[in-house]
């Protein structure tokens, strides 16, 4: 190509060029511009904004069928659908005309949502031939081929109050949606936006059918109102500055809203419509007049919320207003209204649904956020989300299509600092909640603020907010209507800050960021309070419950309303803890890797920036050392839960055993008991081979009474391998529990009844002696009272004083029982000094063998006692039957004599001849 001078070039063209005109095909460039506004309720959001916009306080949308004549429109027989949205803001002024036949002008107010000058060209998606009209005007777009022409009129019918758009020709299918389902979904996303509407309080939605167009005023098929009240105690003075110093505010307010929602329902149907079918075109719709009769029911939804509003004061750089100014064709706002929607448990509490002004429940639909993040508004909602339980709206500028928020460039750097500033806004409403509870609080007579009381408040708070359908009746306890004032107050801090979780925000993660980035950021220096089940605490101070240690801990605790948990199990949560002594792989509970294993919640925000901690095993140590002895119910938990802790790989050994020395306990009488002291544990199955219920009892009592041995119950809630392995303990030495059982005599020998039960029990402890040790367990029983006996006047007898029932040849001898025989082993019986012989002497001194008829034959029975016993009978024994005169003669006279006296055999002539012969 040749080298021609650009310069020469655009002269030549300029002075010497031919003139034209560059074409614009309109029908395309609307076409265009409906493709970037898709959306539902699109021409709807523009037309209602553009009525706040206007200052209306109320809003009127009808959908009209009609039935048509014939001339100048559809054939006899067929319907026409129009839409007419009336507002009663301010009528349209001159540059209002103007502007509304200029496409992309835009508002060159800057106060107002509308930017790109569009956003009313979205009614054509609707009507081919839109018509406006206000105060005593009428304009009518019209399609000339591809050019779009208007008509316009002086409208002397108009009352000169009102503006009405009417969107003749919709389809039918667009209205007969909108008098079914749609409508009713036309009414919540109006209804959604209701609270941020800066004069708008009232929007009506009428469907006029064939069959009540004679009606001269039907009641709405929806009616959408609000009313708004200040919140004094949530409304405050403080300066402050956004991250770029672009804004800057010194009052917030907070407003409850009663948002309402009326919607008329014919019986048998769940839409807010008259008829649930399309018409065919030749066919008359079928439905029912919307004038209220026994057929509808008129069904009322009121939703209560929290506004948070604070007015941000713009000041921008030169540089960047003039950028922005050149972007959006007119100037940044000098301020901008920030506001933010949440519901209090308040809120959520006091919302309904009534059907003829009955209640009947409180659904999900009375609750706006269901633990999901909000979305950002431009007036309406827009497709980007907030991270937190809140809709925000503020003077953010969208892209064209409103579904994201602007970052780029200029506009880029005010929509960060208008976040920012959002953000600094919730860290001041947050500062503001957090304050302590004054104590000066008048509480009715029995009211107080204890740690327990709120405990029960954080979990009424839980049922409410999690369980969307529930119905609520109050704060106070059933059968109570006191309710201290720091209840109240301890809801908003919770809810406040349940609210904040901080989570993904989409598309745009920026939006997040900027929001948790400015609300943690703002006031450094001051000190951060969380709630707690305790009340407001220093957040150093406050612990996210892990593992289980909170029912053990007195640390003030985040609610658990603030914690959003995974569903894994602690053991597959955790990272291996780190070091070379790591031997057994012990698994580290840390800030960090708790927060990764929770859901988008405050605690998790917290956790990330060392806010708070989560609740540690030193942490328990130091409660227990500190605190006063627990109850035994709480130390088998507690043990318990220690044992899981090691299996899982939790915890270690050494932290085990540092936090054993920390736990004690009371007993039943009332002494402490310290888990470090107890070396042994006393199995299950001893107690029961007692035969006696009270003997097992007497059994349980003294294990639960000795320092040394680990209470039966806490014997019960563990594994014998638990109480062997993790907790070191070893069972009761046999000679032990043998003295255990000897030191209870009294006790433990009560009755015959109960001495055989704890004699059957020691002598199943004898086998596991050493060998020679149950010398020692004789020496102690000889001179006890402990063996029953058939003597009815001695029923417990020492062992030394008792006999075998083998000895049955005299009659009153303390012999002990067959029951006795029967359980313990004739071995033991003898160690403990039961005697199997008769003492000689003593028997023959008796008066059985001394004196009685039957002496003689009591004698013989001696006597075969003694052949079949002689080699235990000892020599003074047989000295002592030598030397004593206890065999009968036949010397006639009756007489005992000395055994060497006597001769033996039953010779008549040696009995004659007077020989002292013994009686056999």
């Amino acid at each position: 190509m040749d080298s021609v001078s650009v310069t020469s070039l655009r002269a030549r063209l300029v002075s010497q060029g031919k003139a034209g005109i560059v074409r614009v095909n309109q029908r395309s460039l609307v076409d265009k511009l409906l493709g970037r506004y898709k959306g539902e309720h699109t021409a709807f959001r523009e037309l209602v904004q553009n009525s706040d916009d206007a200052g209306a306080s109320q809003v009127r949308i009808t959908f009209q069928t009609s039935a048509h004549s014939g001339k100048d429109g559809p054939p006899e027989g067929r319907y026409e659908y129009t839409i007419r949205l009336a507002n009663n803001g301010r009528v349209f002024r001159p540059e209002d005309w103007e502007r509304l036949q200029s496409i992309a002008d835009g508002n060159p107010d800057e106060n107002t949502t509308g930017m790109f000058g569009v956003g009313f060209y979205s009614v054509f998606s609707l009507s081919e031939s839109p018509i406006v009209r206000s105060g005593k005007q009428a304009l009518m777009f019209m399609w000339d081929e591809t050019q779009l022409v208007t008509r316009s009129i002086d409208d002397h019918d108009g009352d000169g109050k009102w503006s009405e758009i009417i969107l003749h020709g919709v389809g039918s299918d667009v209205v007969e949606e909108l008098h079914g389902a749609g409508g009713s979904r036309l009414a919540r996303y109006l209804a959604e936006m209701l609270p941020f509407a800066r004069t708008l309080t009232d929007i009506q939605i009428f469907n006029i059918r064939p069959d009540n167009q004679e009606t001269s005023c039907p009641p709405p098929t929806f009616h959408i109102s609000k009313a708004v009240q200040i919140i004094p105690s949530l409304s405050f003075k403080q300066q402050a500055q956004s991250p770029a110093t672009f804004f800057s505010t010194n009052t917030i307010a907070a407003h409850e809203v009663a948002l309402t929602l009326k919607t008329q329902r014919t019986r048998g149907s769940s839409s807010g419509s008259s008829s649930s079918s399309t018409p065919a075109h030749h066919d008359p719709p079928s439905s029912k007049t919307p004038t209220p009769s026994s057929d509808t029911d008129i069904e009322t939804e009121v939703t209560y919320m929290t506004l948070i509003e604070a007015m941000a004061q713009a000041r921008l750089d030169p540089h960047t207003a003039e950028h922005i100014a050149n972007e959006l064709k007119k100037n940044a706002p000098a301020q901008t209204r920030v506001c933010m929607v949440y519901q209090r448990c308040t809120d959520i509490d006091r919302s309904y649904v009534a059907k003829d002004g009955a209640r009947i429940s409180s659904p999900e639909s009375t609750q706006r956020f269901h633990d999901r993040g909000g979305h950002i508004f431009v007036g309406f909602s827009t497709g980007q989300t907030t991270g937190v339980a809140m809709d925000i709206s503020a003077q953010l500028y969208p892209t064209m299509e409103r579904e994201h928020i602007d970052f780029n460039a200029d506009i880029g750097k005010w929509n960060k600092d208008l976040l920012g500033m959002c953000g600094t806004i919730l860290r001041l409403v947050y500062n503001h909640l957090m304050r302590p509870v004054p104590s000066n609080n008048k509480k009715k007579k029995g009211a107080h603020a204890s740690p327990a009381k709120s405990a029960g408040v954080i979990r009424w708070l839980a049922n409410t907010v999690t369980s969307a359908a529930a119905s609520i009746a109050g704060y106070a306890p059933e059968g109570s209507d006191d309710v201290p004032p720091h209840i109240s107050v301890l809801d908003e801090q919770v809810t406040f800050a349940r609210a904040l979780f901080f989570g993904d925000s989409t598309p745009a993660g920026d939006v997040s960021s900027l929001l948790s980035g400015q609300f943690f950021a703002h006031n450094p220096g001051s000190t951060f309070l969380v709630p707690s089940v305790q009340g407001v605490v220093q957040c150093q101070a406050a612990r996210v419950p892990v593992l289980g240690l909170e029912a053990f801990c007195s640390r003030p605790l985040l609610p658990d309303q603030l914690i959003l948990r995974s569903d894994e199990p602690d053991d597959q949560q955790w990272q291996v803890r780190p070091g070379k002594k790591n031997k057994n792989k012990t698994l580290a509970v840390t800030n960090a890797s708790t927060a990764a294993n929770l859901g988008p919640c405050f605690a998790r925000a917290l956790l990330y920036r060392d806010l708070v901690h989560v609740l540690t095993f030193t942490d328990l140590s130091q409660d227990l050392h500190s605190g006063t002895a627990r109850s035994e119910s709480d130390v088998i938990a507690l043990m318990q839960a220690m044992a899981r802790w090691l299996e899982s790989r939790l915890m270690s050994k050494d932290e085990l055993v540092t936090l054993s020395r920390a736990v004690t306990w009371r007993d039943a009488a009332g002494k402490v008991r310290h888990l470090d002291q107890v070396k042994h544990y006393v199995p299950e199955n001893v107690a029961g081979q007692a035969t006696e219920d009270d003997v097992a009892g007497l059994i349980t009592t003294m294990q639960a009474s000795s320092p040394d041995i680990l209470p039966p119950a806490m014997v019960s809630a563990l594994s014998s391998q638990q109480l062997d392995h993790i907790f070191s303990l070893t069972k009761l030495p046999a000679l032990k529990m043998i003295t255990m059982i000897v030191g209870h005599a009294k006790e433990m020998f009560h009755s015959p009844a109960r001495a055989l039960s704890s004699l059957r029990l020691i002598s199943t402890q004898l086998g596991g002696l050493e060998k020679g040790k149950d010398t020692e367990v004789f020496q102690m029983l000889k001179n006890i009272p402990c063996l029953p006996t058939t003597d009815p006047s001695k029923p417990l007898a020492r062992p030394s004083d008792t006999f075998m029932p083998s000895v049955n040849f005299v009659a009153n001898l303390p012999r002990v029982t067959q029951d006795v025989v029967d359980n313990i082993a004739p071995r033991y019986l003898l160690g403990m000094g039961v005697h199997e012989n008769v003492d000689i002497k003593m028997l023959l001194t008796s008066p059985e063998y001394s004196s009685g008829p039957e002496w003689q034959a009591n004698v013989r029975a001696v006597l075969a006692h003694v052949a079949k016993t002689r080699d235990a009978l000892q020599p003074a024994d047989w000295k002592y039957m030598r030397e004593v005169p206890f065999l009968p003669s036949y010397n006639g006279r009756g007489t005992r004599e000395v055994a060497s006296n006597l001769y033996f055999g039953d010779d008549a002539n040696l009995r004659d001849l007077g020989f002292p012969v013994l009686v056999w």
